[in-house]
């Protein structure tokens, strides 16, 4: 149970969606297919599901559940990285973990480009701009592991209760101190990547799940620059 420092915080970020869309009448191919990506986009990190709903046929049900998969699994991420143990929080303290990484979602900053033909089919441009999560939280992190150490290694009795007091302290100092540091978070300079649509035979189309995880893994850095 005693926590290891973590000299950076390492994040892998895998996607929850793949996303498809059934054309529809949206202008131009070029036009739909930028439509579709700048959607995903716009559902996944910043709750707007309306377009996308339009061009892949979801209910905002279905949409909602993109948009809130993508920020638990930031959240679930982090836990991972700071080595929080979500068996050891409150609701009160998850709830504040949501919050925290819906705002960080809301604040993604990303320019998706006007689609382009390329070869037999088009491609996308998506440029991110990344936020800086490890130049923000890994003093914070790193103090309170050795906070937690310190208090593990003094503890008279482990006990369930006692573990639980701690395990909870240490996720809710993170999560106060990372919150009332939230608003000073920098970025760093834009990354740009290239999807390609793709298209079956039934005009269904959409990106790469490997395109989707890139994009995610960017909107935070948590390897030292």
């Amino acid at each position: 149970m005693k926590r290891r420092y973590l000299p950076a915080l390492m994040l892998v970020v895998a996607v929850m969606l793949s996303g498809c869309g059934v054309l529809e009448m949206f202008g131009s191919p070029a036009k739909q297919y930028t439509s579709y990506v700048q959607s995903v986009m716009d559902t996944s990190y910043k709750g707007v599901f309306d377009t996308y709903m339009d061009l892949s046929d979801s209910t905002e049900e279905e949409a909602a559940a993109i948009y809130d998969a993508t920020i638990q699994y930031h959240v679930n991420n982090f836990y991972y990285n700071a080595e929080i143990d979500e068996n050891y929080l409150t609701d009160e303290i998850e709830q504040g973990y949501y919050d925290l990484f819906k705002s960080f979602c809301n604040q993604a900053q990303y320019t998706v480009y006007e689609a382009e033909e390329y070869g037999d089919g088009y491609c996308v441009k998506v440029e991110i701009t990344p936020m800086d999560l490890y130049s923000l939280c890994n003093d914070i992190v790193y103090e309170e592991m050795i906070s937690f150490n310190e208090k593990y290694e003094a503890a008279a009795e482990l006990t369930e209760d006692t573990l639980f007091i701690l395990e909870s302290e240490y996720a809710k100092n993170i999560l106060d101190r990372v919150s009332a540091a939230a608003s000073s978070i920098s970025t760093l300079s834009p990354v740009s990547k290239i999807a390609e649509i793709e298209v079956d035979e039934n005009n269904v189309y959409g990106v790469a799940d490997t395109f989707w995880q890139e994009i995610d893994d960017l909107l935070f850095s948590y390897t030292e620059q």
